[in-house]
């Protein structure tokens, strides 16, 4: 099974939608510094579907960033940039630090910065899996505006 983009994303979403325990473990491994770690256990919630399993492999193969990118860009939602700056806005008030990493990570530079400051944006809200949702829906579709309302808290 050749991987696109369009089919890797409808997988990742399934298993956000069936784990999302797992997957913010996998980009807090990836973070961390074990990105291989945090790659087989997203790849493991495959192991069931052998041509999912095998395209996740082919697609973090051919370009790592490229496979964190589409793991915090998978939605099943359109973007609301309105529903993102009310979210921040209550995260920076009851989890600043999630916000502030979120940031820092987002504009440092380093290798996966992307993936690793909506690791940070998404922890703040893992008891909310509709607003992480919300979250992955603006980096697919509107990242400068999601990073704008960030940016706007620090």
């Amino acid at each position: 099974m050749a991987w696109d983009d369009a089919g890797m994303r409808a997988n990742l979403l399934w298993q956000w939608n069936n784990d999302a325990g797992d997957m913010l473990n996998a980009l807090r491994e990836m973070t961390n510094g074990f990105e291989q770690r945090g790659f087989d256990l997203i790849r493991n919630g495959q192991q069931h579907n052998i041509p999912v399993f095998n395209a996740y492999r082919e697609c973090h193969a051919a370009g790592n960033e490229h496979f964190w990118y589409l793991v915090v860009s998978a939605s099943g939602q359109g973007c609301s940039l309105g529903g993102c700056q009310t979210n921040v806005d209550w995260q920076w008030i009851n989890n600043r630090d999630s916000v502030r990493n979120a940031q820092n990570a987002y504009t440092d530079g380093r290798a996966r910065g992307r993936a690793v400051g909506m690791y940070y944006l998404m922890e703040g809200q893992r008891h909310n899996p509709g607003v992480m949702d919300g979250y992955r829906a603006c980096m697919r579709d509107n990242e400068a505006g999601l990073w704008a309302i960030v940016n706007s808290k620090v």
